[in-house]
């Protein structure tokens, strides 16, 4: 009678710590709580010259710099925006350059994370990165980092 109970017990544990508690991504186990990462997004090029840096860690600080500014500027992320980074981040995508070096005007994107002991970088531009799985996530930092340095930027 002691065994089924702890059974029933050691079962009903298992169950109550609910679904999901690891998945698979990319055929490796990934948990739902993602290690702390940092991540810096480096754009530069364009026709005016562009130099312009976005950092963020797991916590939600963002740093973002322009090189025609003298201080950077500060903010936060938002949860959706943590939530895009954090899937990206478990992923565990390899890292890899593809430049085209084709399009003189072209924006060039620089992007590190710092993740599990490792640092992935990922280096493409507007040519290589249309159509890739690292152009949703690179948009949505473009989105933060124009947001962080517009809402610093007002009186």
């Amino acid at each position: 009678m002691k065994r089924v109970v702890a059974a029933v017990a050691l079962i009903y544990g298992c169950a109550a710590a609910g679904p999901g508690l690891s998945s698979e991504r990319n055929g490796r186990q990934v948990s739902p709580q993602t290690p702390p990462w940092t991540l810096s997004l480096h754009v530069s090029g364009g026709f005016a010259g562009v130099e312009r840096t976005l950092q963020v860690s797991s916590a939600g600080d963002i740093s973002a710099e322009d090189s025609k500014r003298a201080e950077p500027a500060t903010a936060r992320a938002t949860t959706g925006e943590l939530a895009t980074i954090r899937s990206f981040v478990a992923m565990e995508i390899p890292a890899r350059r593809a430049r085209s070096g084709e399009c003189r005007d072209c924006f060039r994107y620089a992007l590190e994370i710092a993740a599990n002991g490792r640092l992935s970088m990922f280096e493409f531009d507007d040519v290589t990165l249309t159509g890739s799985d690292i152009e949703p996530l690179v948009r949505v930092l473009m989105t933060m980092l124009n947001r962080t340095l517009t809402e610093q930027a007002r009186p």
